[in-house]
């Protein structure tokens, strides 16, 4: 089974996904699939962020498309 990349997110995370999306989830990931090599995403706390980018990194490395990856944050 090939899923496009957003569509693995719900596919293969939906026992982190609880309750249904709110629509800036879809535009996230949009930025995240767009192919820029630099994004940046503004967001409320608890708006999911950290939560997509992890999955975007793990379905990145199981398509080895990402060999080394490096997270920097305040905590």
């Amino acid at each position: 089974m090939k899923l496009s990349p957003i569509k693995a997110h719900h596919e293969l995370f939906s026992n982190r996904h609880t309750s249904d999306s709110p629509e800036f989830h879809e535009e996230m990931l949009g930025l995240f699939w767009s192919g820029n090599s630099q994004v940046a995403v503004q967001a409320f706390r608890n708006g999911g962020k950290s939560t997509l980018a992890e999955e975007y990194i793990l379905i990145n490395a199981c398509r080895k498309r990402a060999s080394n990856i490096l997270i920097i944050g305040s905590s």
